[in-house]
């Protein structure tokens, strides 16, 4: 940018220049916005006391804080001062100055002038207008403020509407337009539009203008039905122009909009929160508009159903073998049905006798502001005994409570257990129970040997103790006189019962009457016992065993060994081939009986394990159904190892087809090869056999093995579930089995002509078979054909010699 020269050190002229440029802006009212007066100088250095002048000749302030709605600060690069003004008024109205000092003496300048003005603003001009029919001096509105001044002018269907318009009806004004003597074809959108010639600014409004028309019903109010405490919406539409506007009111011409927990939407939708029973009543909707006749309204009734409430159920008690009833009484509008139910049994009773049970009738009466309903049961049991779920239900809803039947009866021990005897040693306490059904509950009475009443205190051995429904007799028995019989007597006002137990002293048990050495290897022995006859009353629980070898130490410092009742006997770690001793003894809760007879026993030489068992069964048709069509998984448990440490299973499994005789089958032929697989032990106890066949039987053999050999196999057949191609697999043997067929008639036909030719060239002195003519005739047209392609014919003698030879090697 070229600036010209003066006198001060030769420099160009600085300036100060205002951005945006333009000596005077237009700018809306109430609008934001701001300047920037920057010095355009050489030595910025030399710029002092830059500054914005209002049009009263005051300085702007510079405020860092923006409190002032006009206010000046400093650039942020250069030498320069921002004018902001955050909202434009009428009276900031012209010229504003910036000045400045330059190289101390010289003043520096620039100005622009603000000229405000209101922008279009549509004072009265609503986008939906009406007037009636036939209406003399109907207006559309559409009234615009603007400073400078707006012009405005009205268009429609893209023609200027002025005065004259529609035959003379129309006459437009500084307001809007007037329209004598409405018509349906006046309806429709009318275009208002403002120009501001002095700012350029154009806006204009679309105005619908239409007739007033009636409400009519689009859905009318019906009459309905709601339940007191929930909430209730009632549709009332209508349509009109304007669009109506709705009121509802009840019977005393009350407008329900103004009422708690009541409330009406712009569509007409009457709301009510919660409903009352004094809600209920005849309700009014009345949609409304401006249009002549423009009021329509609706009747309906408002039905408030009320939820049933029972109020009255109380619990009976009667005896067996009466006749009993149970009566539930319940209100609500409208009225309720009523239902039973035993809560035990999952269907309800139905009215009358039952079918299952004729003793139990169900009947149901409205007696004035209730349902009353009743069960009634002749011919109580004690299973009729329990809780009856008494059901009220109506349109509002349902009420539900529960009554108790009791049916009282005479104590029965029928529930005790048969325990009648109890045992005792060594002075031990003991609890004899009685316990009985009863109702009322029983009071109890304790007799020693039936006829002595026991009283509390009266014996500090003889202890009663009463624990929730039973009786407990706590008898320690510090002589043998308490060794006898007692009896337990429980009563209540409809009769009693009594049940005699004994107290019998108990002795450790009897001799062991046999023991039977069941499995003996190498290093394992498993028993079985028999006895001892003589229990004394008391279970045996444990059986003992001690053992030594023989030559070896003192029974004192025997190996001794207990067994719980149903487990496993069996005496592990022994010596392959030693001879051992044993004995036995029997124990119960009192002690160990005596030592039964020694016994000796030899242990076998080392050898295979014994017979592993496989944990599927075959059932009775002889196999194991697999669940899977191509795969089994076998599981086993381990047998014992006979004196060496197992160290793998065998699996071998192959097809197998069922020999059937009378319908069962008899016997298993191998169908396919053997397939071995190895399973180390220790190791998992089980194997997945993969890639089976569907719908097919399969023999498994398992085997046990250590350093000596294997043991012998436990068997075992599935068969196969069947797969998704059975029928595939299945036709595609058949065809290879045809194949087969085929395969060998021909090689068999092929055999017989041999031996044919060989025998017919025996016996005719070289005479040629059939095979060997027609070989003889394809060799030599063969070799005819090569001697015509070579010119070089063979001889007749030299093709008698190979017919020769081929016939010799046939």
């Amino acid at each position: 940018m070229h600036r010209e020269t003066n006198g001060i050190h030769g420099q160009s002229n600085p300036v100060l220049t205002i951005v945006p440029p333009g000596e005077v802006h237009a700018k809306p009212l109430h609008s934001s916005f701001f300047f920037t007066c920057k010095a355009d100088v050489e030595q910025e250095n030399q710029v002092q006391d830059l500054k914005w002048i209002s049009p009263t000749n005051e300085e702007i302030p510079e405020v860092e804080n923006r409190s002032l709605r006009v206010y000046t600060e400093d650039v942020f690069d250069g030498v320069g001062k921002n004018l902001f003004f955050l909202e434009l008024l009428q009276n900031d109205t012209g010229t504003y100055q910036c000045t400045a000092r330059y190289a101390g003496n010289l003043m520096l300048e620039a100005s622009v002038r603000i000229d405000p003005y209101l922008p279009i603003t549509w004072v009265d001009a609503p986008t939906e207008q009406y007037a009636t029919a036939e209406q003399q001096g109907a207006k559309i509105t559409c009234i615009v403020r603007a400073n400078p001044s707006a012009t405005v002018d009205w268009h429609r269907k893209g023609k200027v509407i002025t005065t004259g318009y529609g035959n003379q009806r129309f006459r437009v004004t500084s307001e809007g337009i007037i329209i004598n003597g409405v018509k349906e074809e006046d309806e429709g959108a009318y275009t208002c539009r403002a120009l501001v010639s002095e700012t350029g600014e154009l806006q204009e409004t679309v105005i619908n203008f239409a007739i007033y028309r009636a409400p009519e019903w689009v859905q009318e109010p019906e009459d309905v039905t709601g339940t007191e405490g929930e909430a209730l919406e009632i549709e009332c539409i209508a349509k009109g122009r304007p669009d109506p506007t709705y009121k509802w009111i009840n019977d005393e011409n009350a407008n329900l909009h103004d009422k708690d927990g009541y409330s009406v939407d712009k569509y007409g939708k009457l709301k009510i929160s919660r409903l009352s029973r004094f809600d209920e009543g005849l309700l009014t909707c009345v949609a409304e508009n401006d249009a002549n006749n423009g009021r329509i309204e609706k009747q309906i009734k408002l039905t408030v159903n009320i939820r049933p409430q029972i109020v009255e159920y109380q619990n009976v008690s009667i005896p067996t073998d009466k006749v009993v009833s149970i009566e539930c009484k319940a209100n609500g509008k409208p009225l309720p049905k009523i239902e039973f139910r035993k809560l035990s049994n999952a269907e309800p009773f139905v009215a009358g006798a039952q079918p299952r049970d004729h003793r139990i009738t169900v009947k149901s009466t409205e007696q004035g502001d209730v349902t009353v309903g009743t069960l009634t049961i002749t011919n109580t049991l004690r299973t009729d005994d329990g809780l009856y779920g008494c059901w009220a239900t109506n349109e509002g809803g349902q009420a539900y409570r529960n009554g108790h039947i009791e049916v009282q009866f005479a104590p029965s021990f029928h529930s005790m257990s048969n325990r009648l005897q109890y045992n005792s040693w060594e002075g031990k306490p003991v609890n004899l129970s009685c316990i009985a059904e009863a109702i009322p509950n029983a009071t109890y009475t304790w007799y020693l040997r039936t006829d002595q009443e026991i009283r509390p205190g009266q014996d500090p051995n003889l202890r009663i103790v009463r624990d929730k429904d039973r009786s407990i007799l706590q008898v320690t028995p510090a002589d043998l006189i308490y060794y006898t019989q007692y009896r337990c007597v429980a009563r209540n006002i409809h009769g009693y019962e009594a049940s005699t137990m004994e107290l019998k002293e108990a002795y450790p048990p009897g001799r062991i009457d046999q023991a039977i050495p069941k499995i003996v290897t190498a290093n394992t022995i498993t028993w079985e016992f028999v006895g001892p006859r003589e229990d004394h009353g008391m279970e045996t629980n444990a059986y003992v065993v001690q053992f030594k070898k023989r030559g070896g130490s003192s029974w004192e410092r025997a190996s001794t060994k207990v067994w719980p009742v149903g487990t496993l006997y069996i005496v592990e770690d022994l010596e392959p081939s030693s001879t051992y001793d044993f004995q036995f003894a029997a124990r119960n809760s009192v002690g160990q009986g005596q030592w039964s007879e020694k016994m000796a026993i030899t242990m076998r030489e080392e050898g295979p394990p014994l017979r592993p068992t496989i944990l599927d069964e075959a059932k009775e048709e002889g196999f194991k159904e697999s669940s899977s069509s191509d795969r089994y998984e076998l599981r086993w448990q381990v047998p014992q190892n006979n004196g060496e440490e197992i160290t793998e299973f065998e699996i071998f499994y192959y097809e197998v087809d069922p020999l059937m005789q009378d319908g069962r089958i008899i016997r298993w032929n191998k169908a396919g090869s053997e397939t071995r697989k190895s399973v180390p032990h220790p190791g998992r106890l089980m194997y997945v056999l993969e890639r089976l066949r569907p719908d097919t039987y399969y023999k498994i053999e398992l085997r046990a093995r250590n350093v000596i050999g294997p043991s012998e196999p436990d068997t075992l057949v599935i068969r196969t579930g069947y797969g998704k191609h059975v029928g595939a697999i299945r036709q595609a043997s058949a065809s290879v089995s045809t194949g087969v067929i085929i395969g060998i008639i021909v090689v068999i036909l092929v055999l017989a002509l041999v031996v044919i030719d060989i025998v017919r060239y025996k016996r005719s002195s070289g005479k040629k078979g059939v095979l060997a003519t027609c070989l003889a005739k394809s060799k030599s047209h063969r070799t005819k054909d090569k001697a015509a392609n070579s010119n070089d014919a063979v001889k007749p003698e030299e093709e008698n010699m190979l017919q020769e030879k081929h016939a010799a090697a046939k």
